[in-house]
């Protein structure tokens, strides 16, 4: 009964909508030169939505699904998206339920992901676009967490690339509720009832039971996904893998894929500008060509990885 009890308080405590901000601007692949279709599936009651990118449908060197971070969906990626497309790949990427143009009252739980995860490769399998090509994926943060998921054997994958990822949901939660702590087994139970096994374990254990390829991308001064608690956990855990590859990036914060002028930009928005917030500055004016800035060096280690 308290599992249960956990697992009601942990939705009614996310369960606001993540839809982005509407101050900002978020960009379409269109003015990357890149084309996309809409496609949809069902993730229990709610109807999820999500795009695929590519150059040429018909010839690509696989397909890559992009799962996203918490605040405003898939379309918070289209930099990164419209990259991998450019590079020759089928991307697909939805929003989660309870997100921008999905579905749903609000996120409900992080482990939420898993789930959304489980219905979008039980879809994938039967889209025609897809068939017989070989899969990968990558996410950034809370999409980094869904990324370790797609470890599952079930789902085919064979690379993955997690961007500042959270190894554990459980710690991850105690972290921010350290009244959690003393609870820490009934919520993994709690976990594991509402959102599956994996929810209530660590990602260490998918990771372990999987034949894909992982590269993990941390900053080395990420405050939001600490270093100690995921980059050095997958140190120890997996320092005789060949299958696991660590990258740690000096000086970079929780967007490791950027580069590091970019990264210090976004953190003078947020914390001097505040042009993320509720009550922000209308007069504002956000340089897009500083904030959206991918680190070259991250993203042919990236396409390194995928393509070797």
């Amino acid at each position: 009964m308290i599992s249960s009890i956990l697992l009601a308080a942990l939705r009614r405590a996310m369960s606001f909508r993540c839809d982005g901000q509407p101050q900002l601007r978020y960009f379409h692949s269109e003015e990357f030169g890149v084309r996309s279709e809409p496609f949809s599936f069902r993730s229990g009651k709610w109807l999820l939505r999500g795009a695929r990118y590519f150059l040429n449908k018909e010839n690509v060197k696989g397909v890559v699904v992009f799962f996203h971070g918490i605040g405003a969906g898939a379309h918070a990626y289209t930099l990164e998206i419209c990259a991998l497309a450019k590079r020759g790949y089928l991307v697909y990427a939805y929003d989660n339920t309870g997100c921008v143009t999905s579905e749903g009252d609000g996120i409900g739980c992080l482990a939420q992901s898993l789930l959304d995860q489980k219905a979008f490769f039980a879809f994938l399998d039967e889209d025609e676009p897809a068939k017989g090509k070989e899969r990968y994926a990558i996410g950034h943060s809370w999409g980094g967490y869904t990324a370790f998921g797609a470890m599952d054997e079930a789902y085919g994958v064979k690379k993955v690339v997690s961007l500042s990822g959270f190894v554990s949901l459980p710690r991850t939660l105690i972290s921010q509720a350290k009244a959690l702590a003393k609870f820490e087994g009934l919520l993994r139970k709690a976990l594991k009832k509402g959102y599956g096994e994996a929810a209530g374990n660590d990602m260490t254990e998918v990771i372990a039971s999987s034949k894909a390829a992982l590269l993990y991308v941390q900053g080395e001064a990420d405050t939001l996904v600490p270093k100690a608690e995921n980059y050095d956990v997958l140190a120890k855990r997996f320092a005789d893998d060949p299958r696991i590859r660590l990258l740690l990036v000096p000086g970079a914060m929780h967007n490791p894929y950027w580069t590091l002028e970019a990264q210090s930009y976004l953190y003078e928005l947020q914390t001097k500008k505040n042009a993320f917030g509720i009550d922000f500055d209308n007069s504002l004016v956000i340089d897009y060509g500083r904030l959206n800035r991918d680190e070259p060096k991250i993203m042919d280690a990236i396409y390194a990885f995928l393509e070797e």
